[in-house]
C-alpha cells in the first residue's frame, strides 16, 4: 500500500477568548477552501483534504488547528510545501477573499440553524445549563459573533497561530517504510 496521511498542527488556546475561538474557526473553513482548490482541483493529489480545529472547554490553553490529507506515498514532499503555500498565503493581507470569507462562513450558520431542530443539540446545551451556564449566552450571541469577523480578524488570527513556533507535523506512513524510517 502506498498510501500516506499528512497532518500539521498548530497549538493555539482553550475555548475562553470566544471572538479568537470564532476566528479559529473561520480559519479552519478558508483553509479547507484552499486545500481543496488546491490539492484537489490543481494538483489532483487528494480527494478530500481538509482542516481542523478545536478549543478545549476542560483543560487550560489547549488547543489545536491543522491540515490533513491522504495522499500517496509519493506526493508527500509536494503536499507538505503545498501546505507551507497555502499557510504562507493566509497570513498575507489581502490573500483572503470577501467571498472566501461568506463561502467560509455561510455552511457554519446553516449548520447551527439545522442544529436547533435536533434534541440532541438542546439536550447538549441543557447539560451543561448548570456546569457552564455562559454557555446559552454564546449560543444566543453566536451568529452575530460570527458575522463581525471580518478578513483583516482572519488574516491576523493566521499569523498568530500558523507559526513554525506552533507547528507540528505527522506524517503516517505505511509499516514497512515507517520502520525503516525509525531505523535511521
Amino acid at each position: 500500500m502506498d498510501t500516506a496521511l499528512l497532518n500539521t498542527y498548530w497549538k493555539t488556546d482553550d475555548d475562553r477568548d470566544v471572538k479568537s475561538m470564532r476566528r479559529l474557526q473561520l480559519l479552519q473553513e478558508i483553509l479547507t477552501l484552499k486545500l481543496t482548490k488546491k490539492l484537489r482541483e490543481s494538483m489532483g493529489v487528494s480527494y478530500s483534504p481538509y482542516a481542523f480545529s478545536t478549543n478545549s472547554d476542560s483543560l487550560d490553553g489547549y488547543g489545536f488547528i491543522g491540515m490533513s490529507s491522504n495522499i500517496k506515498l509519493g506526493d508527500i514532499d509536494k503536499v507538505e510545501a503545498a501546505y507551507k503555500l497555502i499557510t504562507d498565503e493566509v497570513k498575507k493581507e489581502g490573500a483572503i477573499t470577501d467571498d472566501e470569507l461568506l463561502r467560509a462562513r455561510a455552511p457554519i450558520i446553516k449548520d447551527v440553524k439545522n442544529a436547533v431542530n435536533s434534541n440532541w443539540f438542546w439536550l447538549d446545551l441543557a447539560s451543561q445549563a448548570y456546569s457552564a451556564p455562559a454557555r446559552f449566552d454564546r449560543f444566543n450571541q453566536f451568529t452575530q459573533e460570527l458575522s463581525a469577523v471580518t478578513v483583516a480578524d482572519i488574516t491576523q488570527t493566521a499569523n498568530r497561530y500558523l507559526v513554525q513556533e506552533r507547528e507540528v507535523i505527522v506524517k503516517v506512513l505505511p509499516e514497512k517504510i515507517s520502520n525503516s524510517v525509525i531505523k535511521q
